[in-house]
Order: C-alpha cells, then sequence, then structure tokens
C-alpha cells in the first residue's frame, strides 16, 4: 500500500504543479486586469511585465491594447501591433480580432485585407 500511494504522488505531482502555477499565474494576471480597470496604468505594466517574460498571451493582449490607447505609455500602433501579433499567435481571439482590425484600417501596420482576413477567421 505504501508503494502504491508513493508512485501516485510522484504521477500526479506534475498535474498539481501545473494548475498551480496556471492558478498563480491567472490570479497574478487578474490583479492586474484590476490595476488596468482602476486607471493605475503604472501598476498595471509593473505586474503585466513578468506575465508577458512567462508568455502569458492575455498580457501580451492587455499590453497591446495599453499601446494603442496610450493609457500610461506613449500611444505607439507599431508597438500596439506587436503585442497583439503575440498574444494573437498564441490563440488569444481578442487579439486575433484587434490584429484583424490593425491590418484592416492600415493603423500600426501596412493595410493588407489578406492578412485582416486571415486573423479575422
Amino acid at each position: 500500500m505504501k508503494t502504491l500511494v508513493k508512485y501516485q504522488l510522484v504521477i500526479f505531482s506534475p498535474i498539481f504543479l501545473t494548475v498551480l502555477v496556471d492558478s498563480t499565474a491567472f490570479a497574478d494576471y487578474q490583479a492586474a486586469y484590476a490595476a488596468y480597470r482602476n486607471g493605475n496604468f503604472t501598476e498595471t505594466l509593473r505586474q503585466l511585465e513578468p506575465l508577458d517574460q512567462q508568455g502569458n498571451p492575455h498580457a501580451q493582449y492587455l499590453l497591446g491594447e495599453i499601446y494603442r490607447d496610450g493609457q500610461g505609455v506613449p500611444r505607439n500602433l507599431n508597438t500596439a501591433t506587436s503585442w497583439y501579433r503575440r498574444a494573437a499567435k498564441q490563440g488569444n481571439e481578442s487579439a486575433q480580432l484587434a490584429l484583424a482590425q490593425m491590418y484592416e484600417r492600415g493603423e500600426g501596420v501596412q493595410q493588407n485585407y489578406a492578412k485582416a482576413a486571415y486573423w479575422y477567421q
């Protein structure tokens, strides 16, 4: 019986760690988003930086929003497009829509209807 329990811990521990890491990242994103909603963009940027380094597509999308609207940073459509693209490539649907609109309108990128259509799909 002791052997069986030991092996169950070994088998299930990576799943537990994955859930723990994902829930921590989600909590960190929620804190960053709360700061964003409260208009505290300096704090938002501080909290999003480590999430971006972890490749968090939600954080990358929110960074695109911040740069598109110039919230706490100078407005920069090229930088916004770059953030949207990083998140869109990871399947973030909000970023895919935003990127499609940028290509359709020629904002931050050269207008390209084929690329817009690709990201709209």
